[in-house]
C-alpha cells in the first residue's frame, strides 16, 4: 500500500480515464469539482478529505507517467 494517494481533479469527469490510463500502475481517484465555485476551493477540500498524508493533485492537461508519480512521492 502506498503511503499517498493521488488525485484526477476536475469538473470534467471524461478526462480522468485518459489520465488513469497514464498513471498506470498506481490508483488515480477522481475529484469532482463540478460543484466547487473556485480552484484553490477545490483544491483544500480535497486535501482536507484525503485518506493520507500525502496527495499527489493532476489537473486535466497533465499527462503523467508512472515514473513521474515515484518521482513526487
Amino acid at each position: 500500500m502506498n503511503d499517498f494517494t493521488c488525485y484526477h481533479i476536475s469538473n470534467r469527469p471524461e478526462m480522468f480515464p485518459v489520465l488513469k490510463e497514464c498513471v498506470n500502475p498506481f490508483e488515480l481517484n477522481y475529484f469532482d469539482g463540478s460543484n466547487v465555485e473556485s480552484f484553490s476551493k477545490l483544491v483544500n477540500t480535497c486535501v482536507a478529505q484525503c485518506p493520507t498524508e500525502k496527495v499527489i493533485l493532476m489537473g486535466d492537461k497533465l499527462r503523467p507517467q508512472p515514473q513521474h508519480v515515484e518521482q513526487v512521492s
